[in-house]
């Protein structure tokens, strides 16, 4: 099977699907106070956190772009020897020098945008609000408040929609889910090699 460097156009409209989510996200965030715990960086640390190489592809190109493709691949490669599976992107701080963040946070892919701000089809059809475990243990009330908005049709990004429709976008390689660095590795060959 051939591999084709995905065009520029699939990119740009990777990254308006993005800013449209990030629009609802904050519409969301608005709405009910809801923020991520300062510093958490739990899901940045967990083997469970997946990715599309679609969903890469913006930070596969920006990493392209400003050179830093090889250094990228070798930590990735660093990594995977020593059985890490951090996020590449999560950045720790020394404790006092200010707080942890993620150096991609512009090119980060559909889950990091919507973990703990979106909501999910229940079986009746209905939506139901999915927090992460701390912004629910921290700010109940944003919580309870995104709990009583779920009524509302139109308030949040939704997970399977929004899956489904980047998936779409490049049914090849849209619908396999991997390790997100895992993910960010063949979106960089792709793009790249």
């Amino acid at each position: 099977m051939g591999c084709t460097r995905p065009d520029q156009n699939l990119i740009v409209r990777i990254e308006a699907f993005y800013r449209a989510i990030d629009r609802q996200t904050a519409r969301l965030r608005s709405l009910t106070g809801l923020a991520c715990i300062a510093g958490c960086g739990t899901c940045c640390h967990s083997a469970e956190v997946e990715a599309t190489v679609v969903e890469l592809l913006p930070l596969a190109a920006h990493l392209f772009r400003i050179g830093e493709e090889d250094a990228t691949h070798q930590a990735m490669e660093a990594q995977r020897q020593q059985g890490a599976v951090r996020c590449l992107g999560y950045v720790e701080r020394p404790e006092g020098e200010g707080l942890d963040h993620c150096r991609y946070y512009a090119w980060r892919p559909l889950i990091c945008r919507m973990f703990g701000f979106a909501f999910r089809r229940n079986r009746q059809g209905g939506l139901d609000f999915c927090a992460c475990r701390h912004i629910r243990a921290v700010t109940p009330q944003a919580v309870g408040r995104a709990d009583l908005l779920a009524q509302a049709e139109d308030i949040g990004p939704v997970y399977q929609p929004a899956f489904l429709q980047i998936a779409a976008l490049d049914p090849l390689r849209g619908f396999e889910r991997l390790p997100i660095n895992e993910a960010l590795g063949k979106a960089l060959e792709l793009t790249y090699w």
